[in-house]
């Protein structure tokens, strides 16, 4: 049996016993799908920090032999693989999620940045994903439209406070592109961060799409229904929940950059799909306190 030392763990795996199989494998991590289709990450200390993930002291996953469906168990605290591997996690040491707390000031600053980072990814990125310049065939620019049409839907759709034109802009969105996480699906992930972030103020929107989100998962396959659902909780990878709090408090221009640039490095387009999400939603958001603010606004819930 192949001995693994755990090395970190994510703290809403505190006093989790796991049971499960492997879902998938990859050469940096491999994935447990549990009973209620949960999926949690083991990893390599090369991955970002993030929920629902231990990290090993092993540097290629790919080698231990690993394949989709075998069992994983946990016996006190020895994470075990059927007879293959054993994960030792008692010296394990907790990672804490970043918590995510809307800003009640600096807005005009946090829309500033906001117009900043945008133009510096529109003008810079080419990617599969919302940032996308060049098409190498008739279905990429297709596929494309669909994601900026279903960004543009999803904007009239809160700003309007139309249930049925967001309805039909997250299932629009919910599984389109390509990816282990399709860019649509990023694209949802970034906007619930924002809009579930401690103290957003407009609980009955926020209420209205993360149901929305939880119906539609379904056209989507499970990592990325995991992803979309740890958003609604407000947790991500830790580089993109510390971009999102550091713009929240406002930070300097040059700190939010240094975040960009980690984030753009998450999967082929995942981290640019993300902040196309995040950037869209604290833009609308400071949008409607404003509107909030001149008296343009009715809803109670604000």
């Amino acid at each position: 049996m192949i001995k693994i030392q755990g090395l970190t763990y994510s703290d809403d795996l505190a006093d989790k016993k796991i049971f499960g199989k492997i879902h998938s494998v990859f050469e940096r991590t491999f994935n447990v799908e549990t009973e209620t289709q949960r999926i949690i990450t083991i990893a390599t200390p090369t991955i970002f920090d993030g929920p629902q993930m231990i990290k090993i002291d092993t540097f290629n996953i790919a080698n231990l032999g690993l394949e989709v469906g075998m069992i994983v168990s946990q016996l006190e605290k020895k994470i075990l693989v059927d007879d293959r591997i054993e994960i030792n996690v008692s010296q394990a040491s907790p990672i804490e999620a970043i918590p995510l707390l809307f800003p009640e000031t600096k807005h005009e600053e946090i829309k500033r940045h906001v117009e900043i980072i945008n133009y510096l990814l529109e003008t810079n990125l080419d990617t599969v994903g919302f940032y996308r310049k060049n098409y190498p065939n008739e279905v990429e620019k297709v596929m494309h439209h669909f994601l900026m049409d279903g960004r543009e839907n999803l904007k009239k759709g809160w700003q309007q406070e139309d249930l049925t034109m967001l309805g039909v802009a997250i299932s629009s969105l919910i599984g389109l592109g390509h990816g282990l996480t399709p860019s649509g699906d990023d694209f949802i992930t970034g906007f619930l961060l924002v809009i579930n972030s401690h103290h957003y103020p407009n609980v009955y929107l926020t209420s209205e799409v993360n149901k929305l989100v939880d119906r539609g998962k379904g056209r989507t396959n499970l990592i990325s229904q995991n992803q979309l659902l740890l958003a609604i909780k407000g947790k991500s990878l830790t580089p993109i929940s510390r971009f999102l709090s550091d713009l929240y408090s406002g930070a300097s221009i040059s700190t939010l950059t240094k975040s960009v640039e980690e984030i753009l490095s998450v999967g082929s387009s995942s981290g640019s799909d993300i902040l196309a999400g995040i950037l869209s939603g604290v833009e609308l958001s400071l949008e409607q306190l404003e509107k909030i603010n001149k008296g343009a606004f009715s809803h109670e819930e604000f």
